[in-house]
């Protein structure tokens, strides 16, 4: 009856927790604790060892599906998860169904046929070995020679691979569930929840109060606030979780889109604005005035600034050598007697001798800037009933880029003037102006950072479209097209004079960016005509893109 209820309740045992009394409820019912869970690693590692002690038995080692033998030892890049699965799953087969496999193996990655037919088990494998050979057939066949070569180092490496992809899907799971529970939660009902959990928090710690007087540990050390209530308490709406952008973060790009611009600006305008008859460059108090006025007016201003940049008091002034004095002559004469009419384009570029032309009727030469040499000559026509032809011819020498190249004079410009000059002036043609002015705005784009950025698309698409090249960020792209910029301009003084040169130079920097930028990775197990290939890919959209660019430049420029 209920008498003896209360008594057997009476009698029970006073459960201590932490000093706090609570009594024994008797309509509580405890179960008994059930066996403890496996230990997943211990069962893993039991059945790699138990896997590699089969493998022991079983000699796979003269099986080879590769030419490289390096391969088969070498520290490689992780193997797709796709291929790392069929690896995997190779293991797994019966020793029987292995051998017949192997045997077999070449005409499988080649024609996914057999000759001998295998169990059940082996044609399974057989269809998904064939969804992997389409896309990733070298690197099934390295895996799988590695696999032959020493199986216990590549089971555990797969393994390895496997379960670290598991993680990470798991892991993005969950938080996207955590996301979708954010989002269903609004943020009122947020708000109540913490406010009513911090309540009962209070109260309780003002219950307990009494209880924890005169002992250690305090109510929050006694009793942790429980995992379950930490995640709904840090969960927050979308909105709410988004960091505050600093003003430094936006302060450094507004600044770069700021000189930009600024530099756009000044060079199309000074592109877009120059005229042939500045002749700033020209001292006035200079005895070489008129070749100067000359050189400006055929070369151009800004041409003769970059060839010729002004001078600081002390530094050495280039010294025309009697060699390169009548080299900058005989080029201008031979001009003369082309524009003349007694040499055409067949003889032109051929080797002739001036002696054997006629006589010229007048020449004049003189340094007009340093560095810059001014030819004049005067030449009759060959028709007798034509005026006489006058060219002018204006080289540059003095310059170690010369001495490189094993020239004594380069020839900036040269064209035919008018008889009467300098009354008359000299204007080249419309289309060379806007020419010029088009390759003046294309640089001042390059020097903006077109270049880099058309070197990142390339490389986007080379990553999508090569195995050879991966790369986890965007950011990363922009990094390594950085990277072959600033490489670039260190090798500009390198003659390159063929495109295989230039993907084999470009190859190799991109193997230093793999050292320098650690989101991106070279695949070099692919083999050199791979890597030229995708490296081809990235110069030649660069390429394109500029091109592009210079047509739409040309036409708004016209």
């Amino acid at each position: 009856d209920s008498g003896d209820a209360d008594s057997i309740t009476a009698h029970k045992p006073t459960i201590l927790s932490l000093g706090a009394n609570i009594k024994y409820d008797a309509s509580v019912e405890f179960e008994p604790l059930g066996p403890e869970p496996p230990n997943n690693e211990e069962t893993e590692r039991g059945e790699i060892e138990e896997n590699v002690a089969e493998l022991d038995t079983l000699d796979l080692s003269t099986h080879c599906f590769i030419r490289n033998k390096s391969l088969l030892r070498s520290q490689l890049m992780p193997p797709p998860e796709s291929v790392a699965e069929v690896i995997l799953a190779f293991h797994q087969l019966p020793p029987d169904d292995k051998l017949t496999l192997l045997t077999q193996m070449n005409q499988l990655l080649e024609t996914s046929e057999l000759e001998h037919s295998a169990s059940s088990v082996g044609q399974t494998w057989v269809k998904q070995l064939n969804q992997v050979r389409e896309t990733e057939q070298r690197k099934t066949a390295i895996w799988l020679s590695r696999y032959c070569a020493e199986p216990a180092n590549t089971l555990e490496e797969v393994r390895s691979l496997l379960k670290t992809k598991q993680k990470i899907r798991d892991h993005e799971a969950t938080m996207a569930a955590a996301e979708s529970t954010a989002d269903v939660l609004p943020e009122t009902s947020s708000r109540t929840l913490d406010d009513s959990i911090d309540h009962q928090s209070e109260n309780c710690g003002e219950h307990y109060s009494e209880s924890y007087q005169g002992q250690e540990r305090s109510p929050s050390t006694a009793y942790p606030t429980s995992p379950s209530r930490a995640a709904r308490r840090t969960i927050r709406p979308k909105n709410q979780q988004r960091p505050k952008s600093t003003v430094l973060a936006w302060a450094i790009p507004a600044v770069w889109c700021f000189v930009v611009i600024i530099t756009l600006f000044t060079k199309i305008n000074a592109a877009s604005g120059g005229t042939y008859l500045a002749y700033n460059i020209c001292p006035e108090d200079s005895s070489s005035l008129k070749a100067c006025n000359l050189a400006v007016e055929l070369a151009g201003e800004m041409t003769l600034e970059e060839m010729h940049p002004r001078r600081s008091e002390g530094e050495t002034t280039p010294v025309l050598s009697p060699e390169a004095e009548q080299d900058a002559v005989e080029e201008c004469e031979l001009m003369a007697n082309y524009y003349a009419g007694f040499i055409g384009d067949e003889v032109f570029y051929e080797k002739t001798d001036v002696s054997e032309l006629p006589p010229i009727i007048s020449i004049e030469g003189d340094i007009a800037l340093p560095g810059i040499f001014v030819t004049d000559v005067i030449q009759k026509n060959a028709v007798a009933t034509e005026p006489d032809i006058r060219v002018g011819c204006v080289h540059h020498f003095g310059s170690k880029a010369l001495e490189f190249e094993g020239m004594t004079v380069w020839q900036m410009a040269s064209d035919q003037i008018p008889l009467n000059w300098p009354e008359e002036h000299y204007f080249v043609d419309p289309d060379l102006i806007l020419q010029s002015q088009t390759s003046r705005i294309h640089e001042a784009f390059y020097t903006a950072g077109t270049d880099t950025i058309f070197t990142a698309i390339g490389l986007f698409v080379a990553v999508i479209v090569s195995p050879v090249f991966s790369c986890s960020s965007v950011g990363g792209l922009y990094k390594v097209a950085s990277f072959m910029g600033f490489a670039s301009g260190l090798l500009s003084f390198v003659p390159i004079f063929s495109w295989k040169a230039r993907i084999a130079i470009s190859s190799l920097i991109l193997l230093g960016a793999t050292g320098s930028v650690k989101e991106f990775k070279m695949d070099w197990s692919q083999g050199y005509q791979p890597i030229a290939l995708a490296t081809g890919i990235v110069l030649g959209i660069n390429g394109f893109l500029s091109l592009v660019m210079y047509w739409a430049i040309a036409s708004i420029v016209s």
